[in-house]
């Protein structure tokens, strides 16, 4: 029996924080940069590839991604936010695009891909929520998540970090409410998972993937992810 209920509390730890326990956040000098490149996709064929979404959007859905990455000491930094007309592509248009390399990885501009930086292609439609392939990201901006304790009141950013999640080397849980879940809110990474994204990070860092911008610029993207760190009940504005 005792050894039952010790494999119990271990599954639970594993999967997430503990009802009640608050998420630890680095200070701004502790937290790894990690330079991202946001691709808002266009296209005069397909309805599917044109995202809805305003470059002036995309701020508060990477704050609270970072509201999300800094319980792993992990900073989210833009380097560049940009519109992009795709390639013309061979074939009929669709409203709905396949969640496959074949379809998705053709709404890539060669010239506009950063090599330094995580890419992270939002699109209106897809069959999935999101999708890591061969170093880009693809998040629909028409994703619609469960609502779970703990998580957030807005898809994209979950979506958008669990993607990321998937680019640090992490891999699908069940526990509902932890950030790799597929399908919810979630938000939770334990300690594990946290020690594995870090390690990834540093990584990338290693290779070149780091940011361009100055120190005060960075800085302001961690102090205005700092309003959604007390709100982890998913009601935040």
């Amino acid at each position: 029996m005792r050894i039952q209920f010790c494999a119990i509390l271990l599954t639970l730890a594993n999967g997430a924080l503990l009802a009640g326990e608050k998420p630890k956040f680095h200070a701004y000098a502790d937290c790894l940069e990690l330079p991202i490149r946001i691709h808002i996709v266009q296209s005069k064929e397909s309805a599917g590839a044109t995202s809805r979404l305003e470059s002036n959007e995309i701020d508060r859905i990477i704050d609270k991604a970072n509201r999300i990455w800094l319980q792993a000491g992990i900073l989210l930094v833009p380097q560049k936010i940009s519109k992009e007309e795709v390639p013309p592509r061979e074939g009929t248009p669709s409203a709905s695009l396949k969640a496959g390399p074949e379809e998705l990885l053709q709404l890539r501009r060669t010239e506009c891909i950063a090599p330094d930086a995580l890419n992270i292609y939002y699109v209106h439609n897809f069959e999935v929520n999101g999708i890591y392939l061969a170093g880009a990201i693809f998040v629909k901006d028409s994703a619609s998540l469960n609502t779970v304790p703990g998580g957030v009141n807005e898809a994209l950013p979950r979506v958008t970090a669990h993607e990321i999640g998937h680019a640090l080397g992490l891999e699908h849980r069940q526990n509902r409410t932890n950030l790799m879940a597929s399908g919810t809110t979630g938000t939770w990474l334990n300690s594990q998972e946290i020690e594995t994204a870090r390690e990834r990070a540093t990584i990338l860092h290693a290779r070149g993937l780091t940011n361009t911008l100055t120190s005060a610029s960075t800085q302001q993207f961690y102090i205005r992810s700092e309003s959604y760190r007390e709100r982890w009940d998913g009601n935040e504005n």
